[in-house]
C-alpha cells in the first residue's frame, strides 16, 4: 500500500520560479519601457525636424519636394 508520503511530487529546485527570476523579469520589462519611450521622444524629434524642413522650404517656394522620392531633408540640403 502506498503512503501519502510517496505520492507526492518532487519537491522544485530552488531557481525555479523564484524571486530572483521574477527580479530579472521586471528588470528586463523595465529596460523595454525605457527603450520605447526613448523610441517617441526619438519620433517625435524626427517629426518636429520634418515640420520645421518644411515649413523653411514653404518659405523659400521650392518645389523639389514635387518631384518623386525627394522629401524635406533632401530638399533643404
Amino acid at each position: 500500500m502506498n503512503s501519502p508520503s510517496t505520492s507526492r511530487a518532487p519537491p522544485r529546485p530552488p531557481h525555479c520560479c523564484g524571486a530572483r527570476d521574477r527580479i530579472e523579469v521586471d528588470g528586463v520589462r523595465v529596460g523595454l519601457c525605457w527603450d520605447l519611450i526613448a523610441d517617441i521622444r526619438r519620433r517625435d524629434k524626427l517629426a518636429a525636424n520634418d515640420k520645421q524642413t518644411t515649413e523653411g522650404l514653404d518659405e523659400h517656394g521650392t518645389r523639389l519636394r514635387e518631384a518623386d522620392e525627394i522629401g524635406p531633408v533632401t530638399a533643404a540640403a
